[in-house]
């Protein structure tokens, strides 16, 4: 059965350097990573600062920047999507000497009373947690208007848009995230450290895609305004 999933791991894939940067700054760095999981068949662009991603073309869906390291310091990230009601939105980013950043984008869809769609872009973070002992596993649905049934590791959840999930993983070294007996993704958890798991729709097929991302110390945080319910299940 074929899985679609990107992995965003956390060891970089290049030195990024802007124009603004002190040039005595060499030899300290921070890391940010940019994931769009906005699922829409309309083109995303990101870009930070002057800098566009993808040589300024669009971010595809389950894409993003690889690991970034960049020279500690403040950035303007910003996320544009045409469609959307508001088509550019953007995030002050402050990058820390020795500190990883993780951003997701992603979209929210409203029904409007006259039956047309309002699309919303989003940023939501990963935030900093104190190095796990044991292995945790963290899946966050990015499904709007549904709860997805899910088996994770055989144990039956269901998912509620941005309600994280939280499961020990413990010493297991593979993990599969399936649905309606679908397997949506499975990867090897060998490696200490947090696992969290993106669920979205691809815009293109409608089937639900993962988008993991793992790393000793990065933790989910719903984002800020967001009243979901976490089912701490």
């Amino acid at each position: 059965m074929k899985t679609v999933a990107t992995t965003f791991a956390a060891c970089f894939a290049f030195v990024l350097q802007l124009p603004a940067q002190d040039e005595n700054a060499l030899q300290s760095a921070g890391f940010l990573q940019v994931v769009n999981l906005v699922s829409q068949t309309s083109p995303t662009y990101l870009a930070l600062d002057n800098f566009e991603f993808n040589r300024g073309d669009p971010i595809e869906v389950g894409g993003g920047s690889g690991t970034l390291a960049l020279r500690p310091g403040k950035f303007d990230l910003r996320l544009s999507n045409a469609i959307a009601k508001e088509s550019d939105i953007s995030l002050p980013v402050t990058i820390e000497n020795g500190k990883t950043m993780v951003v997701i984008c992603f979209d929210e869809v409203e029904t409007l009373d006259d039956g047309t769609e309002e699309v919303t872009l989003h940023f939501s973070q990963l935030i900093e947690s104190p190095e796990t002992e044991t292995s945790k596993l963290t899946v966050v649905s990015l499904l709007e208007g549904i709860n997805l049934p899910l088996s994770i590791m055989g144990r039956p959840f269901l998912a509620a848009p941005k309600a994280p999930i939280r499961a020990e993983i413990g010493d297991i070294e593979s993990v599969a995230i399936q649905s309606q007996g679908k397997t949506i993704i499975d990867f090897e958890s060998n490696r200490l450290g947090h696992y969290i798991a993106f669920l979205f729709r691809d815009p293109q097929t409608g089937e639900v895609n993962a988008s993991l991302i793992h790393n000793e110390r990065l933790e989910y945080q719903q984002p800020l305004g967001d009243d979901s319910e976490d089912p701490d299940q």
